[in-house]
């Protein structure tokens, strides 16, 4: 059985219950994933890589996460326990929970400065600065600049899909 971002409730039987958590750390072999993605909903982005043709098969596939393409239909997969600290880098607040803090709990990567500032995430390919703030995400990249309160940043999704309509 697989469960989707359970709600809290669900998740606390869950645990009660010994169940494990799939953290989508996965271990496969290139010829196991994309044989088993061969009859997924990715098959056309298999074919074109097999061609070598990237971009079209991304282009080609709805997107789809790993586990919800191939996983929940695989048979042939196993559950090792893991203890070991881990954390999903897949938002911008996530930084701050991985990079080393200032005194007052900034992240910084790149370059930036943090004035009067606690618990922001500064990122950028040039410089950033923020002054008199708290619990922003502040990334500068080429010609774009996210800014989100931390606990947002899992929207950026929403300023992609809205960019590429523009």
């Amino acid at each position: 059985m697989s469960v989707e971002k359970p709600d809290a409730e669900t998740a606390r039987r869950y645990v009660e219950n010994g169940y494990y958590w799939n953290a989508g750390i996965f271990a496969w072999t290139p010829d196991a994933l994309l044989g088993t993605a061969r009859d997924s909903p990715l098959a056309e982005l298999v074919d074109a890589l097999a061609e070598g043709e990237p971009e079209r098969g991304f282009e080609a596939v709805a997107p789809i996460s790993v586990d919800c393409a191939i996983l929940e239909a695989a048979t042939d997969v196993f559950v090792v326990p893991a203890a070991f600290e881990w954390d999903d880098l897949g938002s911008w607040d996530a930084l701050g929970r991985v990079l080393e803090t200032d005194a007052d709990g900034n992240a910084v990567l790149g370059e930036g400065l943090a004035i009067d500032a606690t618990d922001c995430v500064l990122a950028s390919d040039g410089h950033v600065s923020v002054v008199g703030v708290d619990g922003l995400v502040v990334a500068s990249y080429g010609d774009r600049t996210l800014v989100v309160p931390r606990e947002g940043s899992q929207r950026v999704r929403e300023v992609v899909d809205a960019l590429s309509e523009v």
